[in-house]
């Protein structure tokens, strides 16, 4: 019996942890752009090697939305990008400022 339940609590915690670290590969949409070429703009933007923003702060989640929405990203989410979630973040004061969203 403990060995099943040692089982249920490693897949509860696999599973859990794959929740909450979702990639951001698939909600960045661009015309006319490549697999290759989105990767490349979200890592020179600041995701990981695995395209989460797991690590980073509200904050730097925002400036890393901000560099892909300068560099022609939409972001396809309910929500929108981070900023439209945090406006008062100050990425997004200075993203709305430099004119990169209103």
């Amino acid at each position: 019996m403990p060995k099943k339940l040692f089982i249920m609590v490693l897949s509860l915690l696999v599973s859990n942890c794959s929740i909450n670290h979702e990639s951001d590969i698939h909600n960045w949409k661009k015309n006319h752009i490549s697999l290759e070429q989105l990767e490349k703009a979200m890592k020179y933007c600041g995701y990981n090697d695995r395209y989460e923003l797991s690590d980073k702060s509200p904050d730097e989640i925002a400036e890393t939305h901000m560099c892909m929405v300068k560099h022609g990203y939409d972001y396809i989410d309910i929500d929108g990008h981070y900023c439209k979630k945090n406006p008062s973040l100050t990425s997004c004061l200075k993203a709305k400022k430099q004119g990169i969203i209103n």
